[in-house]
């Protein structure tokens, strides 16, 4: 097979890209989500009653809109008009996560064109109030670190999921849901899928998603052809089965439309708008997920204030201007972070030519047909690769910093009572109402509060730390500079004591306050605000003229020590204290683990060996101070 070399440009968001490759990578994407773009629509059309009879022509209209609209407000959040738009590589859509809200509402008010014109009205006002959170997400980041976000990324990828293995089995409203026919047609797809991904290189590799579902057409084509296209259920209905091209509906849709302004009559009704309101700040949360997600898994970082804000802000006007053309909110489609996670492909003129193929669609919708007809197990094929992509990229965020006890706290109460409580919503049936549509019908919604909560509750070590520092060194912080070298090399399996020596002595030598790395913007401002007065140095370096430097924290499996270091002999003199605390003493040996051991050998005062390593202080200088022995710390067997 002839090799296609793909651009470099592909995997950078700026830069120029040919149509030939652009143009069908672009189209990877609106595969990926014309089906769930349209969904919502349908679902909600037909709980108004507005699906069929006299508004045949007006869902029809509505769904020509979805598309238009789907691809407008992508390019803008592309390309960005004045603060609106992050420019990242989001696709945006109609969000699925309303249909709760808007079924509630339709309930409410009793459906007919009455209760759609008010949720087009609670989108108007909804999607300006987003935008709003929007120009000022940059004070809330703080509550948004990579823990967080990752934890929200990982609940999208994990709610999807059960959304591509229904698609899979052909649609779980599909009569013949989960029949031979629908799954091998779906593992036909995933193994093409696969092949071109993993066995192919360049523009093919980075295609694979685009061939495999046009495989899955072929392979449907030539199904009808051999197969029987209808079944008989149990009742003794016959159905036309579900991976069957209908291809009438493209001979029947016509060459051009335009998007009618405001098809439907706007109502502003409180019944809607209240509940509304609640679930824009839910999809703010999600939308800076998807986009912390795309930025993480296509571009190995994180999203900066600007790129956020801005996606944000692009996700309510986006939604008001949605609502103009009588479609349901259009924020980030989560489907596509996956393909851009599977593929890593990010340039902005491969997505702008899948968004202005949306465009083409709502303006020609015989290109809307043409996708429409996709049969579900083909997407399913396709589906279940890159939604999964969604939860590696969600465990990458959250990895990005060291797991430590209070993170794995955040990511497992999250997961386990958050999306735990979304994903079997029976739990909330006694819950109020409003509670029951904003946490039911999703895990992502109670995971991400219960993330953001135990982020602000729980306490972080570093202040303690701080904490520490401004009680030994009281109010004279304006010249002391503090950095962790741990955080740049790890503890090393016990040799972090002569790691931190070593640091502090070129400290010395050459006058360079080291860094601490690892840390994001976030956790700089946090650090900065506890830190006071003292110079934290996060990232990098810091050129000051050093005279003394005390390593703290010099380990050896638990026989911890500040050892001060020097210019000048002598010259330090430390305060007079009335009380000396002992906290603990470690000893390491070469003889043997056992609190019993080390007691026996203290006991018995024994002097180190040259191989081994023990406290320089025994126990008659403990004996001759008045001290008496608190505890041992067991020596933990990576610190031998």
């Amino acid at each position: 097979m002839k090799e296609v070399k793909l651009e470099e440009a592909a995997y950078q968001f700026e830069a120029k890209m040919s149509l030939r490759q652009a143009i069908p990578l672009g189209l990877q994407h609106v595969c990926a989500m014309f089906v769930g773009n349209l969904t919502p629509l349908l679902i909600i059309t037909s709980a108004c009653g507005i699906a069929g009879g006299e508004f045949a022509d007006l869902q029809v209209t509505l769904l020509q809109s979805a598309m238009f609209v789907a691809g407008i407000v992508t390019l803008v959040q592309l390309f960005t008009i004045g603060p609106v738009g992050g420019a990242v590589p989001i696709i945006m859509g109609t969000s699925s996560g309303f249909i709760g809200v808007f079924n509630s509402v339709v309930g409410t008010m009793g459906g007919g064109v009455l209760a759609y014109g008010a949720i087009m009205g609670a989108s108007i006002i909804g999607g300006i109030f987003e935008s709003v959170l929007g120009f000022f997400l940059k004070p809330l980041r703080r509550f948004f670190p990579p823990v967080v976000t990752g934890t929200v990324v990982l609940s999208i990828g994990l709610s999807l999921i059960s959304v591509g293995i229904n698609s899979f089995g052909g649609g779980n409203k599909a009569k013949d849901f989960g029949s031979v026919e629908n799954l091998l047609l779906a593992l036909f797809v995933l193994v093409v899928i696969l092949f071109f991904k993993h066995w192919t290189t360049g523009f093919l590799s980075s295609s694979a998603i685009l061939i495999g579902i046009l495989a899955g057409y072929v392979v449907a084509f030539i199904m009808g052809l051999v197969l029987p296209t209808t079944g008989v259920t149990a009742d003794g209905v016959e159905f036309t089965k579900a991976w069957v091209l209908n291809w009438n509906k493209v001979a029947q849709a016509s060459w051009f439309a335009v998007p009618k302004l405001m098809p439907v009559k706007v109502v502003f009704d409180a019944r809607a708008i209240l509940p509304v309101l609640i679930m824009f700040i839910v999809t703010a949360v999600e939308t800076v997920g998807d986009i912390s997600g795309v930025m993480e898994g296509g571009m190995n970082r994180e999203p900066s204030d600007k790129e956020l804000s801005g996606g944000v802000i692009c996700d309510g006007l986006g939604s008001t201007f949605a609502a103009l053309f009588g479609v349901l909110p259009n924020t980030s489609f989560s489907q596509n972070v996956g393909l851009v996670a599977m593929t890593k492909v990010v340039n902005r003129m491969a997505l702008a030519s899948g968004a202005i193929f949306l465009i083409l669609c709502g303006l020609i919708p015989k290109l809307g047909a043409l996708v429409s007809i996709m049969p579900q197990a083909v997407l399913g094929g396709a589906a279940v690769m890159m939604f999964s992509s969604i939860v590696v990229s969600g465990i990458q965020l959250i990895t990005k910093e060291k797991m430590t006890p209070r993170h794995l706290t955040i990511v497992s109460v999250a997961l386990g009572v958050g999306y735990g409580m979304g994903a079997n919503s029976g739990i909330l049936a006694q819950a109020p109402q409003v509670f029951q549509l904003i946490c039911g019908e999703s895990g992502i919604v109670p995971a991400a509060f219960v993330a953001i909560l135990l982020n602000v509750l729980l306490p972080k070590n570093d202040m303690a730390e701080f904490l520490s520092l401004h009680t030994i060194f009281d109010e004279k912080n304006d010249n002391l500079s503090v950095s962790s070298t741990k955080a740049m090399v790890g503890h090393c399996l016990g040799a972090a004591g002569s790691i931190e020596a070593v640091f502090s002595i070129k400290a010395l030598t050459e006058n360079m306050v080291p860094p601490t790395v690892g840390y994001s913007d976030e956790d700089i401002e946090n650090l900065k605000e506890k830190a006071g007065k003292i110079d934290f140095r996060p990232n990098e370096p810091k050129e000051k003229k050093l005279d003394t430097v005390m390593s703290n924290s010099f380990a050896f499996g638990g026989n911890n020590a500040s050892i001060i270091f020097s210019k000048n002999a002598g010259n330090i003199e430390l305060p007079k204290k009335e009380k000396v605390y002992i906290t603990g003493l470690g000893v390491v040996a070469p003889c043997g683990n056992g609190v019993e051991n080390y007691v026996e050998k203290f006991n018995a005062d024994v002097k180190p060996e040259s191989t081994s390593v023990a406290s320089a202080v025994g126990s008659a200088d403990y004996a001759a101070c008045g001290l008496k022995m608190a505890f041992y710390r067991k020596l933990d067997k990576f610190s031998q």
